[in-house]
């Protein structure tokens, strides 16, 4: 019996230590904070305060209302009130369109009757999202919410896009919000879409999507269990929060605060002045006259916030144990906050779509923001086991050159002439000196070495050779004779003599050569390469006007009484001569990139890398030029892999080294994973992101693999020294390719 409640003791004390919180995907020192502020017996009868969209859940239930009433045509009020319900003054030209709110309300009032009279009429919706009217709708839709969001402040965003919802009766809101909410939760992603209108003058981004992750699910039950209570405190609006919080987190009405209105004699929105609204300062004094007086007044214990409208009631309360802030690495207050690292607030990032992907990996490392000019970083992936007897012999490459000064076209037109030209009449601000000062450094720092290679181009080619002799010794133990060729240019024939000598082949087994006569084959000299460059310039400035507000940044570098010619190319060339800086190994401090905040840097990241995606991706704008350009050089490396097969061969490797317009349709030709998204031009650094796809250095390894007495061959595909797959084409096992197949994919290629 002793032995039994001993048993029983034991069992006790396990699951009273057990963790009140599921491990799930919380980074671990955010993870232990909440364990610990579960298991503080000093919280319970306590409270914590959410944010909804973005932290609760990923995206915004308002935004993807406004989504789904686009996409099903259901609006009440919207062509009596022109779209414009909740919007001061009108009449004002809006930036990024040119025309008034007036006016684009009425154009969509005018298309949204005539839609809905089509499916009123019995037209199946389907067919009504296929005509270009319905498409030049959605698409000035977008234009119009992203101009209010540019033109006024918080409040009216807050007000206009709930109000799209006016005219409906309590029960048809609630059931059009339920019926969005489903809608959305039953695609279990986020996504974004891009809508065009026919003819191109109307564009937006359309983020569609809800997901409530498990985690938040486990927490919010979690805090309940440990006598916690949890609120949502949302900037969207209450009626639409409640109906997600009840059937996703299952809390009643009581414990839900969001936007409310009260409805106008002519059936518009206005806020209920009765009631604090709680976005940005607002949420703190909704918290403190709806919720703190259940609690005793009492502080919240834990706040949960993801963005700027979260950081006054992530600040306001001296008493909280635990500040959550959901990290979407979007700059300025929120992100210092996720970074305090100061015990009290802890950060989990979130990633739920490639922008903020990308902006993650800006802030891992902001030389990624340099693009194609990015340093290569060097970090090999792991290698899947070969098959068992199944050794290297053999490995065909292709390597851009490393790092390297910029070419003088590129230093010549990016100089900075109107900073000078500023300089010499005295209206440079500070910071504009500053600014002037390091270009200038950077362009001393190549007289004599104009698109020469860097010592850090050097270093990056000779780790990449010395981590080949490591990863693959059976290749070079096995046969002795290396062939290698390059470009003309000095930096690939500089980068070729690095490789080699961090491969370590002894020099009487390399055959070495360069020149113009490889230029060809290497770089692909494009049918008509200065018209496809000539065209993607003049999509570079018309994207670049689109997506660059260059007022802000005007006003940091110039006076009052200065106007550069153009500065839209000023911005791009401290953003050039900033890419420029890693490249050569320039101090961090003081660096170009500084100028911009973290959200202009990515702009003109953005815009750059749309720029090399349509110069020498597989774009659906420019790709059927630039693609088959590769087909002479695949044809080479398979020609060169068949000889080298051959048992007889003693050819270990076939190196190769080019340039980016030359690498970059290769990889597109053979299809590995990553080079395969053909979209336009415009908005494609959301899924060919330069930096990833096209940095200095990069480089493709095909590796042959065979077994003694077996007649079949394997090849291994490494992009960047991590294995790669072809989208659409079945290895034979893991990322092993059969030779056999792959020879015949590949040639099909070529043709």
């Amino acid at each position: 019996m002793k032995k039994f409640w001993l048993a029983v003791s034991a069992c006790i004390l396990t699951l009273s230590c057990a963790p009140s919180l599921e491990r799930g995907a919380w980074e671990e020192d955010t993870y232990r904070a909440l364990a610990s502020l579960l298991e503080d017996r000093d919280n319970r009868g306590g409270y914590a305060v959410f944010d909804c969209d973005n932290t609760s859940i990923l995206h915004d239930v308002a935004h993807t209302m406004m989504l789904y009433q686009i996409e099903n045509l259901a609006f009440a009020k919207a062509p009596e009130h022109g779209f414009t319900d909740g919007l001061p003054e009108v009449d004002a030209p809006l930036p990024g369109i040119g025309t008034s709110a007036r006016e684009e309300g009425a154009a969509l009032s005018r298309a949204y009757a005539a839609l809905r009279a089509r499916l009123d009429g019995g037209c199946p919706l389907w067919e009504i999202q296929a005509d270009s009217l319905y498409l030049d709708f959605r698409a000035r839709f977008l234009a119009l919410y992203a101009a209010v969001g540019a033109h006024y402040d918080y409040g009216t965003l807050c007000l206009w896009e709930p109000s799209l919802a006016a005219g409906f009766s309590k029960e048809e809101r609630e059931r059009l919000g339920r019926a969005s909410l489903h809608h959305w939760l039953s695609q279990g992603q986020v996504w974004e879409e891009e809508w065009v209108s026919p003819d191109g003058t109307r564009r937006g981004t359309a983020m569609k999507g809800l997901v409530v992750p498990d985690d938040m699910k486990a927490l919010y039950r979690a805090l309940s269990r440990a006598g916690i209570e949890p609120y949502i405190c949302s900037a969207s609006p209450e009626w639409l929060v409640e109906v997600l919080a009840r059937e996703c987190f299952g809390l009643d009405s009581s414990r839900v605060f969001g936007v409310r209105f009260q409805e106008r004699a002519d059936g518009s929105w206005a806020y209920d002045d009765q009631v604090p609204q709680p976005f940005l300062e607002g949420k703190v004094a909704c918290i403190d006259r709806f919720i703190a007086p259940h609690h005793g007044g009492r502080e919240p214990v834990l706040v949960g916030g993801d963005s700027e409208g979260d950081v006054a009631m992530l600040t306001a309360y001296p008493g909280m144990k635990m500040g959550l802030v959901m990290n979407h690495f979007r700059g300025g207050p929120i992100e210092a906050l996720a970074n305090a690292h100061d015990g009290r607030y802890f950060a989990q990032p979130v990633c739920i779509n490639a922008r903020q992907r990308i902006r993650q990996a800006f802030t891992e490392l902001p030389s990624r923001a340099g693009g194609c000019y990015h340093s290569y970083e060097g970090v090999p992936g792991a290698d899947t086991p070969a098959p068992k007897g199944y050794k290297p012999f053999y490995i065909s490459h292709y390597g851009r050159h490393g790092s390297r000064y910029h070419t003088p076209k590129m230093l010549s037109r990016c100089y900075p002439r109107e900073l000078e030209r500023a300089a010499a009449q005295g209206l440079l601000t500070e910071e504009g000196i500053r600014v002037l000062e390091r270009m200038k450094a950077v362009y001393q720092a190549h007289e004599g070495r104009v698109g020469d290679l860097s010592a850090r181009g050097e270093r990056e080619h000779r780790g990449i050779g010395r981590r080949m002799a490591q990863r693959f010794p059976e290749v070079f133990a096995g046969r002795d004779s290396v062939r290698a060729i390059a470009t003309h240019y000095p930096r690939c024939q500089a980068s070729m003599r690095a490789f080699i000598e961090g491969l370590g082949a002894d020099a009487s087994a390399v055959t070495a050569d360069a020149g113009r006569q490889y230029f060809s084959l290497l770089c692909h000299e494009y049918i008509d390469q200065r018209a496809l460059f000539d065209d993607v310039s003049d999509l570079q400035w018309a994207i670049r006007e689109s997506r660059i507000d260059p007022a802000p940044l005007q006003e940091r570098l110039f006076q009052d009484g200065f106007r550069p010619d153009s500065i839209q190319m000023v911005l791009k060339g401290i953003y050039i001569y900033g890419c420029q800086e890693e490249d050569l190994d320039f101090p961090e401090e003081g660096r170009l990139f500084d100028f911009f905040t973290p959200e202009e840097l990515y702009g003109q990241w953005s815009v750059y890398s749309d720029v090399v995606y349509g110069e020498m991706g597989p774009s659906a704008t420019f790709g059927d030029q630039v693609v088959p350009t590769a087909k002479g050089l695949l044809a080479q490396l398979l020609d060169t892999a068949s000889e080298a097969v051959d048992a007889g061969s003693d050819v270990a490797a076939d190196l190769r080294f080019g340039h980016d317009n030359g690498l970059s349709p290769l990889l597109a030709l053979i299809g590995i994973e990553g080079y395969t998204e053909r979209v336009p031009v415009a908005g494609s650094f959301l899924v060919w992101p330069s930096f990833d796809r096209i940095p200095m250095a990069s480089n493709l390894q095909m590796v042959f693999y065979r077994k003694a007495g077996r007649p079949d061959i394997l090849v291994k595909l490494l992009f960047n020294e991590r294995e790669a797959l072809i989208p659409g084409l079945d290895p034979a096992i893991g990322p092993y390719y059969r030779w056999e197949t792959l020879e015949t994919y590949l040639r099909g290629r070529t043709r």
